[in-house]
């Protein structure tokens, strides 16, 4: 009798009015979007000229936090793409630079590359690449080991690196640019052919179609809001041979069908997009039984941030096309999957600084560095004090690498020579501390101080025997244009916004790290968290997300029968 009781109850919760809007308990597909450089106060300053449906859209509907930050240094593309969806810091993923000097091979590496599988869809080796150096899990991992891989999990940039770190391991697929070819490639890690439908699009040329278009202001030049000129000292060209100004001609490029220009151009940004509604289609992506995942990452804003700098039109205008074609996207997820169907979130890899050269003009006590002088310089002392420069390797990202081989067998003491060259780099006017890799053992994911940034992004077994930090806004850098990595705010403050899926607006300005992502999605989708996060979720996207929370009125109905 209890037996068909139950039957009776399931016939009728299954025949609910109310089951049918809460039977999904979690998003038919996630989507991931990172855009490359972007601070979180361009979402504020260009407010005004983004469209209703783009950013704003996002911004006004979606839970926006503002005061979201990296967690350790150096803030770069790889090491932000494998943060955010590891949920945990460089020291435990592994990924610690875009290239460093691997200890073992003593040389320098690329944090993907992968010599031991083949390029898929060009003769090149652009599509030698996997994560191998990925130690942690991501939460697209996760994802396929839940669902013992029947969700499907696919990445797609114009960055090998920023398609490859957040598909993980365990990926159906990941896309990259392959720019001599102008088609998006892959890799037998992933695949032994590209799919008949990438072909197809890979077909349409759209690189070259794109370049016909030129570049030009989107909006009439008055509404733009950036202070400097059109054409100033502080930003590069994307033609070298021309001044960096409105409006750029690339006719030649495309007489010569040379397309690895667009990258620098926001039509890099609408050509991904393009590719993104194709995967969705093709793949059938959202219209599985479970949950399926897609990364983007936006790698235009980057190329053109390092170019021009955080204050160039160009900058400004990449934005205002990019919410233009957000807009565009948002509203063919609306009609392809549906508005409650789908879960988006948007953050940054890491932010950028304004140009030095700016600020020095403005009478700011900034200045340029070099590590190749740094490097030039301590071997010189090396060899004065020891009569050997080759006990050091050499200085990246911050990180001088010693010899320690040569220093053991020379019989020096290695802590003498570390605390010596610690010093040795307190002369430099420009450097701010100096840590040995003995004082960096300890770290605190969850603490924010200057040493815990440096500790996160230390990883033992892989990072350098002594690593600097220069003081604010002083840079190793041309004095055009701009770039990242440093532990400041104009380098760790990015905006994160989930949106879709019944959450409910809020915007906070409650303190949260980038590692934190991967936490909440693993709480939203009733999943594992990532296996070396040690971080929490965000409370307040948990809290504003309607999963499967029935109202007082709605689990009385039930009890009633379904009347």
């Amino acid at each position: 009798m209890k037996k068909y009781i139950q039957i009776i109850l399931i016939i009728i919760l299954f025949s609910s009015p109310y089951y049918s809007q809460y039977k999904n308990t979690t998003p038919q597909l996630i989507i991931g979007i990172v855009v490359d450089q972007m601070r979180y106060d361009y979402l504020i300053k260009f407010r005004k000229n983004f469209t209703k449906g783009g950013f704003n859209k996002l911004i006004n509907e979606g839970i926006f936090l503002k005061n979201v930050h990296y967690n350790y240094i150096p803030t770069y593309t790889a090491p932000g793409h494998a943060s955010i969806y590891t949920g945990t810091t460089p020291r435990h993923h592994g990924i610690i630079a875009n290239d460093w000097f691997d200890k073992f091979q003593k040389k320098e590496i690329y944090c993907v590359n992968d010599t031991s599988i083949l390029s898929i869809g060009t003769t090149n080796t652009s599509g030698k690449m996997s994560p191998k150096n990925l130690l942690a899990s991501t939460i697209t991992d996760e994802l396929k080991l839940f669902y013992k891989e029947k969700s499907k999990v696919i990445a797609i940039s114009i960055k090998d690196r920023s398609a490859v770190l957040p598909a993980g391991h365990l990926a159906d697929a990941a896309y990259w640019w392959d720019e001599q070819s102008g088609n998006f490639v892959s890799s037998s890690f992933y695949m032994k052919q590209l799919p008949d439908w990438l072909h197809t699009f890979n077909q349409q040329q759209l690189p070259i179609q794109y370049l016909q278009k030129n570049w030009n202001l989107l909006l009439s030049k008055d509404k733009y809001i950036s202070p400097l000129p059109d054409s100033n000292q502080y930003e590069s060209s994307i033609l070298k041979d021309k001044p960096p100004m409105f409006p750029y001609d690339f006719n030649d490029f495309v007489k010569n069908k040379t397309v690895s220009i667009l990258k620098y151009t926001p039509h890099g940004n609408s050509f991904l997009i393009d590719l993104t509604k194709e995967c969705i289609l093709q793949e059938k992506l959202g219209k599985n039984k479970n949950t399926d995942f897609l990364c983007i990452s936006f790698s235009s804003t980057d190329y053109i941030g390092h170019l021009y700098g955080t204050d160039a039109l160009e900058l400004e205008d990449a934005y205002y096309r990019l919410d233009r074609d957000l807009n565009n996207f948002i509203n063919f997820l609306d009609k392809h999957i549906g508005k409650n169907n789908y879960l988006i979130f948007l953050t940054a890899d890491h932010a950028g600084a304004v140009n030095t050269q700016y600020l020095k003009d403005k009478g700011f006590p900034v200045n340029y560095f070099s590590e190749k002088k740094l490097e030039q310089d301590i071997k010189k002392y090396l060899f004065q004090q020891y009569k050997d420069s080759s006990l050091i390797y050499t200085i990246i990202n911050g990180q001088i690498f010693l010899n320690l081989d040569k220093i053991r067998a020379s019989q020096i003491e290695i802590q003498k020579i570390k605390q010596e060259i610690k010093y040795f780099c307190y002369k430099y006017p420009e450097i701010a501390e100096v840590f040995v890799s003995d004082e960096l053992i300890k770290n605190d994911v969850q603490s924010y101080s200057l040493y815990n940034l440096v500790a996160n992004g230390f990883a033992p077994s892989i990072s350098g025997d002594i690593i600097f930090v220069l003081h604010p806004a002083n840079m190793d850098y041309a004095d055009k244009g701009t770039t990242h990595g440093s532990p400041y705010n104009y380098d760790t403050h990015v905006p994160l916004i989930f949106y879709g899926f019944k959450n409910k607006h809020i915007e906070s300005t409650r303190f949260y790290r980038i590692t934190q992502i991967a936490a909440t999605l693993a709480f939203l989708l009733n999943i594992n968290i990532p296996n070396a996060s040690f971080d929490t979720p965000i409370e307040e996207v948990i809290n504003n997300i309607n999963v499967m929370n029935y109202s007082d009125e709605q689990l009385h109905h039930l009890e009633r029968g379904g009347e």
